[in-house]
């Protein structure tokens, strides 16, 4: 059973992997209006993720831990993922949201002793832009 659960959460990872990197496809393409859309159905396709409904949901990082088996990593390319939309998106409501959801989850992974990565760092650094 271990060695399952160890697989599946390594599947995670490289699904949000190729999902970032699709991402930075996009950015580098200047396709900044697709990007939140293929992402959200590369997340429902591979994960079965509605982010939407996720991120409406108070304990999404439970949610996220518990049911979809995130681990630290795994949540932390996820906040990077959040902070994508940040960029792509012209809502300053949908910004306003999306960077509350990224300090929850690095407020999480701070909790966790999570190291601070040169990303979360940034991300942290930019989003104070958006506040």
């Amino acid at each position: 059973m271990r060695d399952y659960v160890l697989r599946e959460i390594d599947k995670i990872s490289k699904l949000l992997e190729a999902i970032l990197l699709k991402v930075d496809v996009l950015k580098s393409e200047n396709r900044q209006d697709e990007l939140i859309e293929v992402t959200k159905l590369e997340l429902v396709k591979n994960l079965n993720i509605d982010v939407d409904k996720l991120l409406e949901n108070e304990n999404f990082i439970e949610i996220l831990t518990q049911e979809y088996r995130f681990c630290n990593d795994d949540l932390e390319k996820f906040a990077e993922l959040l902070f994508d939309f940040v960029e792509s998106t012209g809502n300053p409501d949908e910004k306003k949201k999306l960077i509350g959801c990224i300090g929850k989850i690095y407020t999480y992974l701070a909790e966790k002793e999570h190291p601070i990565s040169f990303n979360m760092f940034y991300i942290l650094t930019e989003s104070k832009k958006y506040s």
